[in-house]
């Protein structure tokens, strides 16, 4: 009887259908800045193959869980990496083919990255980076939700929705595929080791393609926007330099994802966006 119950459970996090329609977005949304806009832009370009990528990773060793409670919410975390992958699609349409940002050239070189990577890396290493990533998209919800700053330089409500939309339910589920990686192989090395590459990977991707962006664009020498653009991610109270510290957390030997408890901001934005 109890076992009946405990498989009946249904998971802690739903699976939300949101269906965004981004129709007369302005092209610089984010306080009419081309260089943030670009920044999470960039993001979302990054998201589709990348959501697939942690699906796929997830999938790879499914079979090896064999409590239906984990099953459970390996399903409503797959549920959610797919819209996510759906409505950063829709908005990198939207603005490559309305505003000429291309968007969905940068999916296509994510995905040859990502392509080569799990050709030459075991299951186990495609979970460790997922877990890495997973991790950072957690930290970054965190300090997303935290700052209201962010909230009030997105211009359009769309977007905004999206973006704490998509940063709650990362916060949802930021412990599931560290769980599972922990249940497969527990190797500090190969945790540290994959947020090590990660790290590099995100960070030279942000790197050259807000360059690539801002080119395209003919804003490459729009001075005015890369100052705000590197005050914003890199100034003292700075979006990545605000995260330095829970970042360095994925280091500790006994880390988990739960050391960082947002239950209290999701509940905040949850409200605030009727989710």
């Amino acid at each position: 009887m109890n076992a009946t119950a405990h498989e009946t459970k249904p998971a802690p996090f739903p699976v939300r259908r949101m269906d965004f329609d981004f129709s007369g977005l302005e092209k610089y949304w984010y306080d009419g800045q081309p260089g943030m806009t670009f920044f999470w832009s960039l993001m979302s370009a990054l998201f589709p193959d990348g959501e697939q990528f942690f699906i796929d990773s997830v999938l790879n060793v499914r079979d090896r869980i064999t409590d239906p409670a984990q099953q459970k919410i390996l399903s409503a975390f797959i549920g959610q990496e797919a819209m996510h992958r759906k409505e950063h699609g829709a908005y990198n349409r939207y603005m490559t083919e309305h505003f000429g940002v291309d968007l969905e050239s940068i999916e296509r070189t994510n995905k040859r990255a990502l392509a080569r990577f799990k050709a030459r890396t075991s299951p186990a290493e495609q979970l460790a980076l997922t877990a890495a990533a997973e991790h950072f998209t957690a930290i970054m919800a965190k300090h997303f939700m935290k700052d209201d700053r962010f909230f009030a330089d997105i211009r359009d409500e769309r977007v905004r929705k999206m973006l704490y939309w998509h940063a709650i339910e990362e916060s949802e589920h930021k412990a599931v595929v560290f769980d599972v990686l922990k249940s497969v192989d527990d190797s500090y090395r190969l945790r540290a080791g994959a947020m090590v590459w990660a790290t590099a990977f995100l960070f030279s991707a942000i790197g050259i393609l807000s360059v690539r962006l801002m080119r395209a664009d003919g804003q490459l020498y729009n001075w005015k926007s890369w100052r705000h653009y590197a005050r914003t991610l890199l100034g003292r109270k700075g979006f990545f330099t605000s995260m330095l510290g829970d970042y360095l957390d994925y280091y500790r030997p006994d880390f988990h994802p739960s050391d960082h408890d947002t239950r209290a901001s999701e509940r905040v934005w949850k409200e605030r966006l009727s989710l």
